[in-house]
């Protein structure tokens, strides 16, 4: 499902009351899969870094893929977090 209306997911809803539904009949046949890695280096040793990744590809628009924490002990350390995306091609 991609999206109700006019209630969010999670409220109540008064007995007979219209929702409509959005549903997608999936990506499209020609969608490609790629894997983007996101480098995350704090700005001070010892410091932490959060990066929010939200991002839109074949399968919607404004997707969350949510929050990742990195904290680096060292100057030439970093970490990375991965998502997959579908893009059209």
């Amino acid at each position: 499902m991609m999206e109700q209306y006019p209630y969010a997911p999670g409220a109540e809803v008064t007995k007979n009351a219209e929702v409509t539904l959005t549903v997608s009949s999936g990506p499209p046949k020609d969608a490609i899969e790629y894997t983007y890695n996101v480098v995350i280096s704090p700005a001070e040793v010892g410091g932490t870094s959060e990066v929010h990744i939200v991002y839109s590809d074949a399968r919607g628009e404004n997707i969350d893929w949510g929050t990742k924490k990195s904290t680096i002990r060292r100057r030439s350390r970093s970490s990375s977090c991965s998502f997959r995306i579908r893009k059209r091609p």
